[in-house]
């Protein structure tokens, strides 16, 4: 029994080490396509890769306001702030205020529909469909790639904006 144990251990640890391994690797290639984006639009490369400061080129690079960055990262910065509060206090949501799970769940979901914007903005200025964003949205990992080393151009003048943003 105890070989068994130790052979399952092992065999854990190297599941567990490949996993990483291929989460490192990928970590590695969506950095490489964001960079490739950034200078394909004409900005930094590294700009698109710092956390909160990203947020708000790529809000330059489709032409929309710095706001939707603060909407973004409200609700995130939020969520964390809650999630690390459960976690030192050893409390659940359920023993937070209600005015302070309702705002927390509005700048969620507020954030989740601008985060939708902000990539439907980004297939369009590389002259993709509302389809493409679909993609982008739900397997990043394969339409980042795509836009990255395929023939997608940034095309931002070529946008058509109404009172909701891209059309």
């Amino acid at each position: 029994m105890n070989e068994l144990t130790t052979l399952a251990t092992a065999a854990g640890v190297a599941v567990v080490a490949c996993l990483l391994g291929l989460a490192l690797l990928l970590s590695i290639f969506m950095a490489v396509s964001y960079w490739i984006l950034g200078t394909k639009a004409g900005y930094p490369g590294w700009a698109l890769l710092v956390p909160f400061y990203g947020v708000f080129v790529h809000l330059r690079m489709i032409k929309r306001p710095a706001l939707w960055g603060w909407v973004v990262l409200s609700g995130t910065t939020l969520q964390t702030i809650l999630s690390l509060y459960e976690l030192m206090t050893g409390t659940v949501q359920a023993d937070q205020p209600l005015w302070l799970s309702a705002i927390s769940t509005l700048l969620s979901i507020a954030s989740f529909i601008y985060s939708v914007r902000m990539m439907h903005g980004f297939s369009r200025v590389f002259g993709k469909s509302g389809w493409f964003t679909v993609g982008l949205v739900l397997l990043p990992v394969v339409f980042v790639p795509i836009l990255a080393f395929g023939n997608a151009r940034y095309q931002p003048d070529e946008m058509v904006y109404n009172s909701f943003g891209p059309a």
